[in-house]
Protein backbone atom coordinates (compact mmCIF):
# COMPACT_ATOMS: atom_id res chain seq x y z
CA UNK A 1 0.00 0.00 0.00
CA UNK A 2 1.75 3.53 -1.09
CA UNK A 3 -1.22 5.61 0.08
CA UNK A 4 -5.08 7.10 0.31
CA UNK A 5 -6.54 7.96 -3.40
CA UNK A 6 -8.93 9.69 -4.54
CA UNK A 7 -10.61 9.63 -7.61
CA UNK A 8 -13.21 12.63 -8.93
CA UNK A 9 -16.14 10.77 -10.02
CA UNK A 10 -18.54 11.09 -7.57
CA UNK A 11 -21.68 12.09 -9.70
CA UNK A 12 -21.41 9.28 -11.92
CA UNK A 13 -21.38 7.14 -8.31
CA UNK A 14 -24.13 9.13 -6.88
CA UNK A 15 -26.11 8.28 -9.89
CA UNK A 16 -25.46 4.40 -9.52
CA UNK A 17 -26.85 4.44 -6.56
CA UNK A 18 -29.77 6.75 -6.74
CA UNK A 19 -30.65 4.67 -9.39
CA UNK A 20 -30.40 1.48 -7.25
CA UNK A 21 -32.47 2.77 -4.37
CA UNK A 22 -35.21 3.90 -6.52
CA UNK A 23 -35.03 0.66 -8.61
CA UNK A 24 -35.09 -1.22 -4.97
CA UNK A 25 -37.42 0.59 -2.89
CA UNK A 26 -38.43 -2.88 -0.59
CA UNK A 27 -34.97 -2.82 0.72
CA UNK A 28 -34.79 1.12 2.33
CA UNK A 29 -38.00 1.23 4.67
CA UNK A 30 -38.30 4.52 6.74
CA UNK A 31 -34.94 4.72 8.88
CA UNK A 32 -33.06 3.09 6.98
CA UNK A 33 -31.73 5.76 5.00
CA UNK A 34 -29.90 9.06 6.45
CA UNK A 35 -32.49 10.99 8.54
CA UNK A 36 -35.13 8.92 7.73
CA UNK A 37 -35.70 10.32 4.16
CA UNK A 38 -37.94 8.91 2.28
CA UNK A 39 -36.25 6.69 -1.28
CA UNK A 40 -37.38 9.84 -3.79
CA UNK A 41 -36.27 12.13 -1.57
CA UNK A 42 -33.12 10.30 -0.86
CA UNK A 43 -31.89 9.44 -4.59
CA UNK A 44 -32.78 13.42 -4.70
CA UNK A 45 -30.77 14.05 -2.26
CA UNK A 46 -27.34 11.83 -2.42
CA UNK A 47 -27.34 12.69 -6.09
CA UNK A 48 -26.03 16.30 -5.14
CA UNK A 49 -22.15 17.28 -5.00
CA UNK A 50 -22.76 18.38 -1.59
CA UNK A 51 -23.90 14.95 -0.20
CA UNK A 52 -21.77 12.58 1.02
CA UNK A 53 -22.08 8.63 1.61
CA UNK A 54 -21.44 6.32 4.13
CA UNK A 55 -22.43 2.89 4.99
CA UNK A 56 -25.34 2.24 2.74
CA UNK A 57 -23.93 3.60 -0.45
CA UNK A 58 -20.56 1.16 -0.08
CA UNK A 59 -22.62 -1.47 0.27
CA UNK A 60 -24.96 -0.95 -2.95
CA UNK A 61 -21.77 -0.40 -4.53
CA UNK A 62 -20.12 -3.41 -3.29
CA UNK A 63 -23.49 -5.53 -4.41
CA UNK A 64 -23.56 -3.03 -8.06
CA UNK A 65 -19.84 -3.99 -8.75
CA UNK A 66 -19.38 -7.69 -7.38
CA UNK A 67 -16.49 -6.61 -5.00
CA UNK A 68 -15.71 -7.04 -1.15
CA UNK A 69 -15.00 -3.23 0.03
CA UNK A 70 -13.82 -3.43 3.22
CA UNK A 71 -12.80 0.16 5.40
CA UNK A 72 -9.95 0.72 7.92
CA UNK A 73 -11.43 3.23 10.22
CA UNK A 74 -8.04 5.13 11.43
CA UNK A 75 -9.79 5.87 14.97
CA UNK A 76 -10.08 2.20 15.83
CA UNK A 77 -7.72 0.65 13.34
CA UNK A 78 -9.91 -1.93 12.37
CA UNK A 79 -11.53 -3.15 9.18
CA UNK A 80 -15.38 -2.55 8.47
CA UNK A 81 -16.62 -5.06 6.43
CA UNK A 82 -18.62 -3.61 4.20
CA UNK A 83 -20.50 -5.39 1.44
CA UNK A 84 -20.04 -9.38 0.71
CA UNK A 85 -16.72 -11.01 2.06
CA UNK A 86 -17.30 -13.68 -0.39
CA UNK A 87 -16.46 -11.75 -3.09
CA UNK A 88 -12.84 -12.80 -5.07
CA UNK A 89 -12.04 -9.36 -5.48
CA UNK A 90 -11.85 -6.31 -2.85
CA UNK A 91 -11.54 -2.53 -2.57
CA UNK A 92 -9.71 -0.80 0.46
CA UNK A 93 -10.80 2.23 2.14
CA UNK A 94 -9.75 4.23 4.83
CA UNK A 95 -12.02 6.24 7.05
CA UNK A 96 -11.42 8.64 9.37
CA UNK A 97 -14.24 9.76 10.69
CA UNK A 98 -15.89 11.69 8.05
CA UNK A 99 -13.80 10.69 4.89
CA UNK A 100 -13.76 7.44 2.27
CA UNK A 101 -10.49 7.35 0.35
CA UNK A 102 -9.14 3.98 -1.66
CA UNK A 103 -6.20 2.51 -0.69
CA UNK A 104 -3.94 2.28 -3.75
CA UNK A 105 -0.69 0.56 -5.09
CA UNK A 106 1.37 2.21 -7.42
CA UNK A 107 1.58 -0.18 -10.83
CA UNK A 108 5.06 -0.49 -12.68
CA UNK A 109 3.35 2.15 -15.48
CA UNK A 110 2.36 4.55 -13.38
CA UNK A 111 -1.18 3.89 -12.71
CA UNK A 112 -2.82 3.26 -9.76
CA UNK A 113 -4.03 -0.21 -8.38
CA UNK A 114 -7.29 -0.49 -6.42
CA UNK A 115 -8.40 -3.50 -6.71
CA UNK A 116 -6.99 -6.30 -4.49
CA UNK A 117 -7.86 -10.24 -4.49
CA UNK A 118 -9.86 -10.51 -1.06
CA UNK A 119 -7.65 -13.72 0.46
CA UNK A 120 -4.41 -11.12 -0.42
CA UNK A 121 -2.91 -11.49 3.15
CA UNK A 122 0.01 -8.49 2.48
CA UNK A 123 -2.82 -6.30 1.24
CA UNK A 124 -4.57 -7.51 4.47
CA UNK A 125 -1.33 -6.73 6.62
CA UNK A 126 -0.25 -3.54 4.41
CA UNK A 127 -3.54 -1.58 5.32
CA UNK A 128 -3.83 -2.75 8.81
CA UNK A 129 -0.55 -1.71 9.81
CA UNK A 130 -1.27 1.81 7.65
CA UNK A 131 -4.49 1.96 10.23
CA UNK A 132 -2.31 1.73 13.31
CA UNK A 133 0.27 3.56 12.17
CA UNK A 134 -2.41 6.50 11.53
CA UNK A 135 -4.23 5.72 14.46
CA UNK A 136 -0.80 6.33 16.50
CA UNK A 137 -0.66 9.76 15.06
CA UNK A 138 -4.23 10.48 15.27
CA UNK A 139 -5.10 11.01 12.06
CA UNK A 140 -8.84 10.84 12.49
CA UNK A 141 -11.71 13.28 13.41
CA UNK A 142 -13.39 12.10 16.28
CA UNK A 143 -16.89 13.38 15.42
CA UNK A 144 -17.89 12.22 19.09
CA UNK A 145 -17.32 15.80 20.09
CA UNK A 146 -18.75 17.80 17.26
CA UNK A 147 -21.22 20.80 17.68
CA UNK A 148 -22.98 21.87 14.24
CA UNK A 149 -24.78 24.53 13.23
CA UNK A 150 -27.94 25.01 10.51
CA UNK A 151 -27.00 26.97 7.44
CA UNK A 152 -30.12 27.17 6.41
CA UNK A 153 -31.76 28.37 9.71
CA UNK A 154 -29.12 29.35 12.12
CA UNK A 155 -30.23 26.13 14.39
CA UNK A 156 -27.40 25.48 16.59
CA UNK A 157 -27.03 21.47 17.44
CA UNK A 158 -25.34 19.70 20.11
CA UNK A 159 -24.18 16.35 18.70
CA UNK A 160 -24.13 14.76 15.31
CA UNK A 161 -27.65 12.97 17.15
CA UNK A 162 -29.05 16.36 17.40
CA UNK A 163 -28.09 17.69 13.94
CA UNK A 164 -29.68 14.54 12.96
CA UNK A 165 -33.10 15.17 14.99
CA UNK A 166 -32.87 18.60 13.11
CA UNK A 167 -32.32 17.18 9.82
CA UNK A 168 -35.82 14.75 9.89
CA UNK A 169 -37.96 17.30 11.73
CA UNK A 170 -37.48 20.46 9.22
CA UNK A 171 -35.33 18.66 6.26
CA UNK A 172 -32.67 20.98 6.61
CA UNK A 173 -28.92 19.06 6.12
CA UNK A 174 -26.70 21.72 5.30
CA UNK A 175 -24.34 22.56 8.22
CA UNK A 176 -20.93 23.73 9.54
CA UNK A 177 -19.05 22.52 12.50
CA UNK A 178 -18.58 25.05 15.29
CA UNK A 179 -16.08 25.39 18.77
Amino acid sequence: MTGSYQEDNGSELRKVVADFILAHPDRFGHGVLDNGRNVQQYATWIKKPESWGGAIEIQILSEIHGVCIRVMNIKEASFMPLGNEHHKECIYLRFDGVHYDAFFAQKSDGGKQTLFKTDDNAVVQAVREYGRLEKGKSNYVDTSDMKFQCLTCSAYCKDQSSMNAHTTKTGHDHFSQVK
